[in-house]
């Protein structure tokens, strides 16, 4: 989560590191998400999505509407809405 606690504690981690010399170079890590991110090779990892995906069978309505279930011990109004929506498209 994001609490006034957490940024407290990674700044404190930061400084440290930045003390004791083990702080990452920002320049080392734009370079190493620079090549993460090549058109190529979002390509490559979007096109694998789509294969993955494109060898799943479609569940069935009643399987889909299982997976709402967790919804209804949160918000019932909700759940029902998503439902009634979900059925509506097909």
């Amino acid at each position: 989560m994001f609490t006034v606690t957490a940024l407290t504690e990674a700044i404190s981690s930061a400084i440290l590191d930045s003390v004791h010399g083990t702080a990452v170079d920002p320049f080392e890590a734009h370079e190493c998400v620079r090549q993460l991110y090549t058109w190529q090779n979002v390509a490559q990892r979007t096109e694998c999505v789509y294969n993955l995906v494109g060898t799943v069978d479609e569940p069935s309505l009643i399987d889909r509407l299982h997976g709402y279930a967790p919804l209804y011990s949160l918000d019932p109004l909700a759940a029902s809405i998503s439902v009634s929506l979900s059925v509506s498209v097909i």
